[in-house]
């Protein structure tokens, strides 16, 4: 699930667009979700497990391997 607040639905699709992704992120303009969840910093990364709990938040941009060990950790449980 990606989140947009900041950009026009047109710039999002763009950018979807030049990367080829296959999902349509939530277009949070009046930023009900970033607010929910007390986002402030963007690129924010939150791992949910099959129970939809929270397993880890990553703010910044991620390299490979935090991906990796954020991924391992929400699926593994450690």
């Amino acid at each position: 699930l990606a989140i947009n607040r900041d950009e026009s639905r047109e710039q999002v699709v763009e950018f979807i667009d030049e990367l080829g992704l296959t999902f349509t992120p939530l277009l949070d303009l009046g930023a009900v979700v970033s607010d929910e969840y007390q986002i402030q910093n963007m690129p924010t990364t939150y791992f949910l497990n099959e129970a939809g709990e929270v397993t880890a938040v990553h703010l910044g941009a991620l390299i490979d391997i935090q991906l990796d060990e954020y991924l391992a950790l929400t699926i593994n449980g450690s």
